[in-house]
């Protein structure tokens, strides 16, 4: 989440709205420079905290961000519930983890028919990590506190992303665990948790404008 904060963030403001538009440019500026958030720390510090001293409007912004229900940046709005969603509940699912991207880029070709091990250990042809080398160390930092903050808003995020991995068919039951244990690294309590205090989003409408449909039988199973 740090690093989606990140990209997102234009680096040159004009340059951004002249390739872009001003439809995107006005996504951006309303979480990035109309509020005090110059990272992910400022987010949750000064819009997250109830010690936070952005305006009203900025707080609200700021929980909406990570939550995915209003669209600053595209990689946290279009989040695992709205890939979720989009397919229907009894769709076969694969999914590749970053990760470990090689392992499950193979596993992905071999339930395709492919060969098991397609790529070797000292493949070239996927970057083995994602990493934003662009921005500075103090625009990664979040404090313990600050973590638990994000975790809360991505409660349900998180419950979307376990549902993800026990229904994608190219990972073993090992896989699955390896991916909870990693994750309950970043956040132990909500990775434990079933349910969330807080419902999960309706995006219909985000479904809609994004993807022109709804699934007639929605993508998540609800219990």
């Amino acid at each position: 989440l740090v690093s989606a904060f990140n990209y997102d963030k234009p680096s040159d403001w004009d340059d951004f709205r002249k390739n872009f538009g001003e439809k995107h440019y006005n996504f951006r500026k309303r979480l990035y420079r109309d509020c005090p958030f110059e990272s992910m720390e400022d987010v949750a510090r000064l819009g997250l905290s109830n010690r936070g001293t952005a305006s009203g409007e900025c707080m609200r912004r700021a929980a909406a961000s990570i939550e995915g229900t209003e669209h600053f940046g595209c990689h946290s709005y279009f989040n695992y519930q709205y890939h979720l969603e989009a397919v229907p509940a009894n769709a076969t699912l694969m999914t590749i983890r970053t990760e470990h991207l090689v392992e499950d880029y193979n596993s992905v070709e071999y339930h395709l028919g492919g060969e098991p091990q397609v790529l070797g250990p000292n493949q070239t042809v996927l970057a083995h990590n994602n990493e934003n080398k662009v921005t500075g160390d103090e625009l990664k930092h979040l404090s313990e506190e600050s973590k638990k903050l994000v975790c809360d808003k991505l409660c349900n995020e998180i419950q979307v992303y376990k549902e993800i991995l026990r229904r994608s068919i190219n990972l073993s039951e090992e896989q699955v665990e390896e991916s909870i244990r990693e994750l309950s690294e970043s956040c132990p309590r909500e990775t434990a948790a079933s349910t969330c205090v807080q419902p999960l989003p309706n995006i219909t409408d985000k479904l809609v404008n994004g993807r022109g449909y709804i699934s007639s039988k929605k993508g998540r199973r609800r219990e």
